[in-house]
């Protein structure tokens, strides 16, 4: 007859990083569930270019800035000599066929003006005072722009700062030219999409820019009764950003 021992139970205690051992191999042990990948936004695949559009005219008007200039010993009587001179360019200016609404007073101020050269004591000595009118002129017809001039000229007017040629009617050309900058805007964007073996779809975004005048007509005015204008031709100039879909190519 054998005899039977039976040891008292031993109670064992894991340590903790053991514990955390076992932990971390039973979850590698888990299935882990694949998450959906998210959306990459509502935008989908697509390209964007910018491209510039240009409609050209011929100018058809001009717009020119004259000044009026007096100097008197009180500010009173500059102001009124010079009042007195730019009312003698404007009729000047309606005897050469300007209508009214074509003529607007741009600029009326009064300083002092003081002696040139070297001052005593370091301090400036006041002579008088200076008025000056300035008036914006628009000549509808190019063929009376020299006979504007010289009629303002002789008639009292001491400043021309600058003759700038345009046309009448802008809108048309504006539209001419964001119409092309489109035009030019999906063909780049059709020849980039196909050298990468994909197609255009539809327009997602138009941006566009404030349209611009490059102006290419030159005027020098040498006398007042001489002119020489080179009208030249206006480029106005519109830049936009196209953003097209991405689509597959149909086999």
């Amino acid at each position: 007859m054998h005899d039977t021992m039976i040891l008292p139970a031993r109670r064992f205690t894991v340590p903790l990083w053991l514990s955390a051992v076992i932990a971390g191999f039973m979850l590698l042990t888990v299935p882990v569930m694949a998450q959906p990948v998210p959306p990459a936004g509502n935008m989908p695949a697509h390209i964007t270019v910018t491209a510039t559009g240009t409609a050209s005219a011929i100018p058809d008007m001009a717009s020119l800035n004259l000044s009026v200039s007096r100097q008197a010993t009180t500010a009173r009587e500059a102001l009124e000599q010079t009042n007195a001179a730019m009312a003698k360019v404007l009729e000047a200016a309606r005897a050469a066929g300007i209508a009214a609404d074509d003529m607007q007073t741009t600029g009326l101020n009064v300083q002092p003006y003081y002696v040139s050269g070297k001052y005593p004591n370091g301090e400036r000595q006041q002579q008088g005072y200076e008025a000056n009118n300035a008036v914006s002129i628009k000549v509808r017809d190019l063929n009376k722009l020299g006979a504007v001039v010289d009629k303002a000229m002789a008639s009292g007017a001491n400043g021309l700062d600058q003759i700038t040629l345009t046309n009448a009617n802008l809108q048309p050309l504006y539209d001419a030219a964001q119409k092309n900058a489109v035009a030019n805007a999906l063909a780049k964007a059709k020849l980039l999409a196909e050298s990468a073996g994909v197609s255009i779809g539809r327009v997602l975004r138009i941006n566009d820019a404030s349209p611009m005048v490059k102006t290419m007509g030159r005027i020098a005015y040498a006398s007042p009764s001489a002119d020489a204008i080179a009208s030249g031709r206006n480029d106005y100039i519109s830049d936009i950003s196209l953003t097209l879909e991405l689509v597959a190519q149909k086999p």
